[in-house]
């Protein structure tokens, strides 16, 4: 690895359109874990 590639790309930080998507994924999966406990709570309280 040259100099001028690790000062363009670097090791500590992740290129700029890997890390939005990795988050975006994170929060999607949580929102839906968040509904589907609303839901199965809902379910619950009706019976």
């Amino acid at each position: 690895m040259t100099q001028h590639q690790q000062q363009a790309g670097g090791t500590d930080e992740p290129p700029m359109d890997v890390e939005p998507a990795h988050v975006m994924k994170r929060e999607k999966h949580h929102q839906r874990e968040h509904h589907e406990r609303l839901a199965q709570e809902a379910a619950e309280g009706r019976k």
